[in-house]
């Protein structure tokens, strides 16, 4: 669902997507042990970053942005001091951090590529006219 969002779709699919994205945050609490949903989850967010960020308002971004810091700071929580013995670990490991650099980055892009509509942009005009 989140590949397919465009200009033109992404505030109604943001609503949908938006109670999703909050449980999201609660499900990696209960399943932080599971590397496998971990990245889903991880990556469930990269898409939403990557694919909706840049069309959305200030209000749906801080929305954006409140859930990533919560998903992100749910992750630190489990595994900060989280000790491994299994071989695939470290690689499970740097996975996670890679997409967590991915969904930082992503975020990021909103302040060189925002092409969501403002509300001001005639009073803008009208004031850039009399400057």
């Amino acid at each position: 669902m989140i590949q397919g969002i465009h200009m033109s779709t992404v505030h109604q699919l943001f609503n949908f997507l938006q109670p999703i994205l909050g449980s999201m945050v609660d499900l990696l609490g209960l399943f932080h042990n599971y590397s496998p949903v971990v990245e889903l989850i991880l990556e469930l967010f990269c898409e939403a970053a990557k694919r909706c960020i840049c069309y959305l308002g200030q209000s749906d971004s801080r929305m954006l942005y409140q859930h990533s810091v919560a998903v992100i700071r749910m992750y630190a929580q489990h595994n900060q001091g989280k000790r491994s013995v299994e071989k695939e670990s470290e690689e499970e490991q740097f996975r996670d951090i890679l997409l967590l650099m991915e969904l930082l980055t992503n975020l990021l892009s909103k302040d060189f590529i925002d092409l969501a509509p403002h509300g001001n942009f005639l009073n803008d005009i009208r004031l850039k006219s009399f400057a």
